[in-house]
C-alpha cells in the first residue's frame, strides 16, 4: 500500500509477513516425507500471487480519496452508492470503489489463471487441472496455504490499517503496485522457464538426463524464488522507501510521484 507520509521509519517486521509468505511454499521441499513435489511448490507460489492482489483489492474497497486515473467505464452507477461500516473495529466501505477494484481484479485473476495453467503445465504436463488442485489436499501444503493467506492479512493490517493509509490513498494508488509488480513477475517467470529449456536441452546433451533434471531444476526453482524476493523487495520500497528509485520508482503511482525528488 503505498505510503503518502514516508518517514523513514519503516521497520523490519513490516517486511517480516512478506518473507513469510515467500517462504511458506518452500517448507514443503524441506520437511521430509512431506509428499510435496516441486510443480506443488509453484502451485502455492501462484497461489500466493493470487492471494497479494485479492488482499490489495479488499483494501482499495476502504481508499477515502477520489480515483486518480481516468476511467474507461460508465462508473456513474457506482459514484452515488453510499459508504458502509462493516464492523466497528474497520473503517467504512466506500462502494462507489466497487466498480474499479472489481474490474481490476476479474482482469488480474483471469490473467494470473492463464499465466498459471501454462506454467503449470509446462512444469507438470502430465497432470490435469484437477491432479494440481488436489495438492491443497496434502497437509503441510494445506497449512502453507492457509499462513500464506494470514501472512498477508497481517502485512495489511501492519501497513495499510494500523497506520490508516486508506484516509490518503484511491483505490488506484492502493492497486497500481502490486499490478505493476505481478506483470513485472510474471515477466521474469517466463524468462527463466526459457533459460530452463535451454540449460535443460544443452545439459540433456552433454550430460545424463537425471544430472540434467537436478542442474536445470535447481536452475529455474533458485531463480525463480529469489526473483521473486528481489521483486517483493522492490515493491516494499516503491510503498515505504522516502525516495524510491531504480525500479521501485517505476511501481510508484504516477499521482503520487511528484512527492519525490527527481
Amino acid at each position: 500500500m503505498a505510503d503518502t507520509r514516508r518517514d523513514g521509519s519503516v521497520s523490519f517486521g513490516d517486511f517480516f509477513p512478506v518473507l513469510v509468505a515467500n517462504a511458506l511454499p518452500f517448507a514443503g521441499l524441506v520437511l521430509p516425507n512431506s509428499g510435496v513435489r516441486l510443480h506443488s511448490v509453484y502451485l502455492l507460489y501462484w497461489f500466493e500471487l493470487l492471494t497479494l492482489f485479492l488482499v490489495y483489492c479488499g483494501c482499495a474497497l476502504f481508499a477515502q480519496q477520489e480515483q486518480t486515473v481516468e476511467n474507461l467505464y460508465d462508473n456513474s452507477v457506482f459514484d452515488s452508492l453510499p459508504s458502509i461500516q462493516l464492523h466497528r473495529a474497520l473503517p467504512a466501505v466506500h462502494l462507489r470503489n466497487v466498480g474499479f477494484v472489481g474490474r481490476g481484479a476479474l482482469v488480474m485473476c483471469v490473467c494470473l489463471l492463464c499465466a498459471g495453467v501454462l506454467i503449470l503445465s509446462t512444469l507438470a504436463p502430465h497432470d490435469s487441472i484437477l491432479s494440481w488442485l488436489s495438492t491443497l489436499t496434502n497437509p503441510i501444503a494445506f497449512v502453507s496455504a492457509l499462513g500464506i493467506v494470514i501472512a498477508h492479512l497481517t502485512y495489511a493490517y501492519r501497513n495499510y490499517f494500523r497506520p490508516r493509509r486508506y484516509r490518503d490513498l484511491s483505490p488506484d494508488e492502493v492497486l497500481t503496485p502490486p499490478f505493476y509488480f505481478t506483470g513485472l513477475f510474471c515477466v521474469v517467470t517466463f524468462a527463466w522457464i526459457l533459460a530452463f529449456a535451454f540449460v535443460g536441452a544443452f545439459f540433456l546433451s552433454a550430460t545424463s538426463r537425471p544430472v540434467a533434471e537436478v542442474v536445470t531444476g535447481a536452475i529455474l526453482f533458485g531463480g525463480f524464488v529469489l526473483s521473486k524476493l528481489w521483486l517483493e523487495w522492490v515493491r516494499f520500497q516503491a510503498e515505504h522507501a522516502v525516495e524510491p528509485s531504480g525500479l521501485a520508482a517505476c511501481l510508484v503511482p504516477s499521482s503520487l510521484r511528484s512527492m519525490f525528488p527527481e
